[in-house]
């Protein structure tokens, strides 16, 4: 395990430990993965972690809370020092259906990379 800060209260495993846990969570309990990203999801948007909170629930594939996430959180993102580039959520994240049910989304371009984080 990795500390992630100076008074040791957030940690992370070491990739190739947490690439091993995710394999053997979708080897034994593949049907809960989906609903454990969508409670990461809702447990880190509630603690402001809005870039974090929006992959998890496009890992969950739930794309209705990903859009809510993005809507609520995108004019907030665009502007953060430190959300980098990389680590923004992309319109290409999300599937392309999303843009005509979800409106007050804002629009894609035609760059593959769209950063919903920008404005249009």
């Amino acid at each position: 395990m990795v500390a992630l800060d100076t008074s040791r209260t957030w940690f992370r495993y070491h990739q190739l430990f947490a690439d091993l846990l995710r394999l053997q969570l979708r080897r034994t309990r593949s049907g809960e993965v989906a609903a454990l990203h969508r409670a990461a999801a809702g447990w880190l948007a509630g603690r402001g972690m809005e870039v974090e909170a929006i992959r998890h629930a496009q890992a969950a594939r739930d794309w209705g809370l990903a859009a809510r996430l993005l809507a609520d959180q995108w004019p907030g993102l665009y502007g953060r020092p430190s959300t980098s580039r990389r680590s923004r959520p992309r319109a290409t994240d999300t599937p392309r259906p999303l843009d005509r049910r979800l409106p007050h989304l804002p629009p894609r371009h035609n760059q593959t990379d769209t950063d919903l984080t920008k404005p249009c």
